[in-house]
């Protein structure tokens, strides 16, 4: 069983959620995917795996994958769904787990993060586009 997941939102270090993902990991590192990132209204990001803008984010290993898996499919809920995908990290290409929405309906209603980071948009070190 694949025991990664690429988070890029807020299950990032230092991100409001990664206290409740923390208990689950055993590593992580830099990484990047390929997509379209958005941030909806509510205060976090939505990944749709078109488009070629690199995604920041961590590759982070789980323990417990079962556990964690579980916890991460309610956390992330039904408007998003676990894919498995190809990262880039420093180390070189790895595969993982990631929430992505597929729903481009739901996609159309967050503002696009152009640069892919959701912490320098969050911060504000990255411009939105309207």
């Amino acid at each position: 069983m694949l025991d990664r997941m690429f988070v890029y939102g807020t299950l990032r270090r230092g991100e409001r959620a990664w206290c409740q993902l923390e208990p689950y990991a055993t590593a992580f590192e830099p990484a990047r995917c390929r997509g379209t990132m958005v941030a909806f209204a509510a205060g976090y990001p939505g990944l749709l795996l078109e488009g070629d803008t690199p995604i920041a984010g961590e590759l982070v290993t789980l323990r417990d994958v079962p556990a964690a898996l579980a916890w991460l499919d309610d956390y992330e809920g039904d408007e998003f769904t676990r894919r498995e995908i190809a990262v880039d990290t420093a180390a070189g290409p790895a595969r993982a787990w990631v929430y992505a929405v597929d729903d481009r309906a739901i996609i159309a209603t967050g503002a696009p993060v152009p640069g892919g980071d959701w912490v320098a948009y969050r911060l504000g070190t990255q411009p939105p586009i309207r």
